[in-house]
């Protein structure tokens, strides 16, 4: 919603509501929504009664092919006596269970990573490679592994360690993001990296969102430079 109101301005589109946990404001033009929220029955049916949608945008569409997601775009589009036209988007179209969009979505627009930074709407990147010595990789399934078993094998190959000096060696003076795989290696990395000189912090999802603001408010203020991320800061983030 701040996004939107950032993009747009604030009087544009004056009447936006959010239905998420305890906020239900169904009552509004615009209403963002969670499909966690949306699953109930009962806050579908409220979200309904104020007037069916004309117009739903779906966002991260890759996941409509779940059943939570088939569920509550159906009983959106049940709404009224008109379905609503059904807007997807998204960044990641190729799921890794080789499910088709093209079973709920007709592609009408495509563009790639390489065109939206010729256009201005992502920044070039430069790469670099650092292999952790050591290293040796759990058993995978055909879609990835598992959490812990990769989280367990990245600590044991010292990739905190290695984090700190690949960072110090590339991005000393820079300010980002460090991916980690598990709550440990995030709070090891940013107590290492403040070892070394680095102002820096972690998330995660199971820290108390106030926090979790907090740090983050500090990143975007130039308070800290690095914020190790465990599994917090993806989709969505902007």
């Amino acid at each position: 919603v701040q996004t939107l109101r950032v993009m747009v301005g604030p009087k544009a589109i004056p009447k936006v509501g959010v239905v998420m946990a305890n906020q239900n404001e169904a009552d509004r033009q615009v209403v963002f929504a969670s499909v966690q929220t949306l699953r109930s029955e009962a806050r579908l049916a409220e979200y309904l009664r104020h007037g069916a949608p004309r117009f739903v945008v779906c966002d991260e569409a890759h996941h409509t092919a779940s059943d939570e997601y088939q569920t509550v775009l159906a009983g959106l589009g049940k709404g009224g006596s008109e379905a609503p036209l059904f807007l997807g988007l998204t960044a990641t179209p190729e799921r890794l269970d080789g499910k088709a969009l093209s079973k709920d979505w007709t592609i009408v627009s495509s563009k790639s990573t390489q065109w939206a930074i010729e256009s201005g709407f992502l920044v070039p990147f430069s790469s670099h490679v650092e292999r952790l010595p050591g290293l040796t990789l759990p058993e995978s399934t055909r879609e990835d592994y598992d959490d812990k078993e990769l989280a367990a094998a990245l600590l044991e190959a010292h990739v905190v360690e290695h984090t700190v000096q690949a960072v110090l060696g590339h991005a000393k003076g820079r300010t980002g993001v460090v991916f980690t795989a598990s709550i440990q290696q995030a709070q090891e990395t940013a107590a290492a990296m403040q070892e070394a000189g680095l102002k820096a912090r972690w998330v995660s999802g199971a820290m108390p969102r106030a926090d979790r603001d907090g740090v983050l408010a500090a990143l975007r203020d130039g308070t800290i430079q690095w914020v190790c991320n465990a599994q917090v800061l993806t989709e969505g983030w902007d």
